[in-house]
């Protein structure tokens, strides 16, 4: 069932795109753009590999088709400059010609780029690997592909008298470059395939200059033409396209005739079973280093390689050892704490001891006696702060009968920490990190590919010198080592670098105290230190292919989710001239513009010399850049940037929040569903020139405010309509579709300030405690640092606990339990108003309701009565079949199984009472536990 979903989902992704276009036909002195009707087509025999067509109509009834692109003669599919009064243009690049088609819209332009691209790929995967394979191709894959590296160079052209200098508009793209007269060619005028590169090198006589070994012996010389662009730029661009060009395989050397059988590398040194280092066979000595960057990496188990400014984790098994060195940072110590704890947790199930040591305070012989005895300790290197490169690579194996049994390399990732998302279950995969390799093992992965990836960490590994391990893990079962390789695996939570004394080799005993439940009924106003005034300077940019866009004054306020932004405030504290800097990102904008933005305010701190410098985030406004654009009435529209103008369709905004600074409009999907009657709305109906603006029955005096002051700011000469939801009009209802919407039963009995509220969990100071979350957003049910914990959401009539999908077992018990107490001594919910209990994937309508920008669909939403629930985890008395179960009863401590008992089978077990075993000594207290297997 799950692969004829999957199935349907690529069927689905490659369905007929269509729409009208321009495409330019050139002429003797102005090109021409005639409009046509273009559709994507299959022209695949059945059970066939996918052929797809682009074809050119003059309507979209017309049957004649005036031309063809057939998609796999072009090399790649890209956005493109503008062509005279044609802003939104993309282009179809052939190895002989390029074709420009102009869009009306960016978002038009955008979402045919990434049809296309997607259509191109998935053919080249089906002819390679079959059509199951290109099913399982995502759109996703494509769309931060469908970028391009163009620009004017100089290349070294040889003739009898020397060679020389010719400037030509160059354009890498597919598997190629391309060189044109100037960038209004049509034709190429000479191409260079990146697959004859076999050596790329900086000349370093000339630091504008590269130079290329081609497989034919000769050498080809390129000049960066323009003095702002960069020569590593483009270096790093070919060297990264060659090699996906190239054979991974063949250039490391792996003969996949005779490959090293498993138990050969398994066997040889520097194969690392987590298996054995759990039973203590094997010892592995960890650096946590770096003091902007805090990283980890396994080094030689040898005391040669401790260093003064580092801390060290040996893990010995049933032993960990935390050693800090003398010079070591705050943050260090944590990481190495943090790490020590994950180890005894996670992989030795809480039974390995902690030993923590110091250069010169704490000693422990057995540590030195493990590392083969003690050596001078050196200084740390002063280059460790620099990121480590990593690569990892895909190996897959070919479908086809004639090459059963042949595999593929694929580098996926090339940088620093890569996304735990490019895992697939169904193949197996090599992470090389410095002189670690780790291989990945998917559940569905072949034979084949898993003997594949083992000889290729074998080659990587073995051409490192000095120091080396391989590691293999299988899916779900990865290490604490592996995952911190990835930047967001489940489980792995920021460091806290609060100063912690140690005393001695013994934790203490922190004590749950009872949740004070009393604190989370009063509400105040979080209290705001403001940096700067609002009556500075203001200059926004958007992000736009890697570069700054500058925005008019008259669309300050204005922000779309689709986007990032760079925002500089320039303002005068006392006699001095100060700068702000802020970079703001949507939810929806890419990773590339998010990047961007981060990397150009750096760029702009460095020019203006001194400036603040803070990230703002959708849904998590900072109260310093919201008052920035206090005058401008801040509010975020869905989608890409585009121009608001009299002929665009109506829009909703919605304004919730319980302050003046939380109340600002987000614009919501145009539909009753999304009306409800506990906030405000604002309906923008630009074609009618008016705007309507809505209160709910229980909208607060902080939102109908702000609503109204933002429909008199855009108004203009357009007039404003203001209405209660009892006085809502047809015409209303008429616009959004429907009169289906969240109503209240009882309003006029809900608590003036009847806002929801969210609460979550925490476990930062070593017991459960309880703290409100101000704004809230979706966001904070979807970071993975929240599925580690438990949320309450108050919606007044009716309360929600939501379980995190990684939270402890005491935790849930004892936030449920807070739950119950906080609705019995509230004294302004209604009587009847109930608890229910729900999880990650599964939150009722009500419980999505209360976040704003909530888009991730919920398959089957499930709550369960809180008392219903609680039983599980309240139960106290086990029967001794129950305790002999694996896995154990969910909240059950396998060191104290025989408290569980009742007092008359822990007589029947043990053969005396409670009082009398209580009695016993430690020791053979233990050697009776062991002998009814309750220990």
């Amino acid at each position: 069932e799950e692969e004829e979903e999957e199935e349907e989902r690529a069927d689905a992704a490659v369905e007929t795109h269509e729409g009208w276009l321009f495409i330019q036909e050139p002429g003797y002195f102005f090109d021409s753009w005639p409009k046509r009707y273009f559709v994507t087509r299959n022209d695949a025999a059945e059970n066939q590999p996918a052929h797809f067509v682009l074809v050119a109509q003059e309507s979209p009834t017309a049957k004649q088709i005036i031309e063809s692109f057939h998609l796999n003669k072009v090399l790649a599919i890209c956005k493109a400059e503008a062509q005279g009064t044609k802003q939104h243009v993309f282009k179809l690049c052939t190895s002989s010609q390029v074709f420009h088609f102009a869009a009306e819209s960016e978002s038009a332009r955008d979402g045919w780029v990434t049809a296309l691209e997607y259509r191109r790929r998935r053919q080249e995967v089906e002819y390679q690997f079959g059509s199951a394979a290109g099913k399982q191709l995502s759109v996703d894959q494509v769309e931060s592909e469908a970028e391009q590296t163009e620009a004017y160079l100089l290349k070294l052209s040889g003739g009898i008298f020397g060679g020389k200098w010719e400037k030509f508009w160059t354009t890498l793209t597919g598997q190629d470059l391309l060189f044109f007269k100037n960038n209004k060619s049509l034709r190429p005028f000479d191409k260079l395939s990146v697959q004859s590169v076999k050596l790329l090198s900086l000349n370093e006589r000339h630091n504008d200059q590269i130079d290329l070994l081609l497989s034919n012996g000769s050498l080809c010389s390129l000049r960066i033409a323009d003095p702002g662009d960069e020569r590593e730029r483009w270096a790093r661009a070919i060297e990264s396209l060659r090699r996906k060009t190239i054979d991974l395989l063949e250039e490391m050397g792996v003969d996949v005739e005779n490959l090293l059988p498993a138990k050969e590398i398994e066997s040889a040194p520097g194969f690392v079973d987590p298996t054995d280092v759990k039973n203590g066979k094997q010892r592995l000595l960890i650096q946590i280093r770096g003091r902007r960057r805090i990283r980890i990496a396994l080094v030689d188990p040898s005391c040669k390689s401790l260093r003064s400014g580092n801390v060290f984790v040996l893990d010995a098994g049933q032993k960990l050892f935390i050693w800090n060195g003398s010079n070591t940072s705050r943050v260090a110590k944590a990481k190495g704490v943090d790490v020590a704890t994950k180890l005894r947790m996670k992989e030795r199930g809480g039974k390995a001891k902690i030993i923590t040591l110091d250069q010169d305070r704490v000693d422990d012989p057995e540590f030195w006696q493990l590392l083969g005895g003690k050596a001078e300790i050196k200084k740390s290197d002063p280059e460790e702060d620099e990121i480590v490169e990593q690569r990892l690579y895909r190996v897959t194996s070919k479908q086809d009968a004639a090459a059963r049994g042949r595999g593929q390399l694929e580098l996926i990732h090339e940088g620093s920490l890569p996304p735990k998302e490019l895992l697939d279950t169904r193949h197996a995969y090599v992470l090389h990190s410095d002189h670690e390799v780790y291989i990945w093992v998917g559940k569905s992965s072949r034979s084949a590919e898993r003997q594949l990836a083992l000889n290729v960490a074998k080659k990587l590994s073995s051409s490192r010198v000095g120091y080396s391990t391989i590691m293999r893990v299988f899916e779900n079962g990865e290490t604490i080592l592996f995952k911190e390789k990835f930047l967001n695996f489940p489980g792995m939570l920021p460091i806290s670098t609060v100063r912690q004394v140690l005393k001695s080799n013994v934790a203490q005993t922190v004590i749950q105290q009872k949740i004070d439940v009393s604190k989370l009924h009063h509400f105040a106003p979080a209290s705001i230190n403001y940096l700067h005034g609002a009556n500075g300077k203001i200059r926004v940019w958007r992000i736009k292919e890697f570069e700054k866009v500058e925005v008019p004054s008259t669309h300050f306020g204005e922000f779309f989710s689709g986007e990032s932004y760079i925002i500089h405030y320039a303002y005068r504290k006392g006699e001095k001239d100060m700068n702000a800097i802020y970079f703001w990102q949507g939810r929806d904008s890419s990773r590339n513009e998010k990047g961007t933005s981060a990397c150009l305010t750096v760029d702009l701190a460095d020019d203006l010399g001194e400036a603040s410098q803070t990230r703002v985030l959708q849904n998590k406004e900072d109260p310093n850049f919201l008052l920035i654009f206090s005058q401008h009435h801040y509010h975020v529209r869905l989608g890409k940037h585009r121009e608001i103008s009299p002929n665009s369709s109506p829009s909703l905004f919605e304004f919730r929040g319980r302050t003046p600074e939380e109340s600002h409009g987000h614009q919501v999907p145009l539909s009753s569903s999304s009306i409800s009657a506990l906030f405000s709305f604002v309906l923008e109906d630009i074609q009618n020139s008016r705007f309507i603006v809505w209160h709910g029955s229980a909208s607060n005096p902080a939102q109908r405010e702000s609503a109204n002051s933002f429909a008199r700011s855009r108004s203009h000469n357009a007039r404003v309509e203001e209405m209660e939801e009892k006085k809502t009009t047809q015409t209303f209802w008429q616009i959004l579709g429907g009169t289906s919407y969240h109503r209240l039963d009882e309003p006029s009995k809900l608590p003036p300030e009847s806002h929801p509220r969210l609460f979550l969990s925490s476990t930062a100071s070593g017991m459960v405690s309880i703290e409100e979350i101000r704004p809230f957003s979706v966001d904070d049910i979807e970071l993975q640092l929240h599925q580690e914990h438990v949320l309450i959401l108050d919606c007044w009539w009716e309360i929600y606990v939501w379980i995190g999908q990684y939270s402890f077992h005491s935790e849930r018990k004892l936030v449920m339990l807070a739950a119950q107490e906080y609705l019995a001594n509230s004294g302004v919910h209604l009587p009847n108003t109930k608890i229910w209990v729900t999880s990650h994937g599964h939150e009722p309508d009500n419980f999505r309701r209360a976040f704003r920008g909530w888009t991730r669909p919920v398959p089957e939403a499930t709550k369960e009565n809180l008392e219903e629930a609680l039983r599980e985890y309240v139960r106290e008395v086990f029967t001794y079949e129950e305790l002999q179960a694996d896995p154990l009863p969910v909240g059950v401590n396998p060191r104290k199984l025989e408290t569980y008992l009742s007092n008359e089978e822990f007589t029947q077990v043990f053969g005396m009472s409670r009082p009398e075993f209580l009695k016993l000594s430690k020791w053979k207290a233990e050697n009776l536990k062991r002998k009814v297997n309750l220990f």
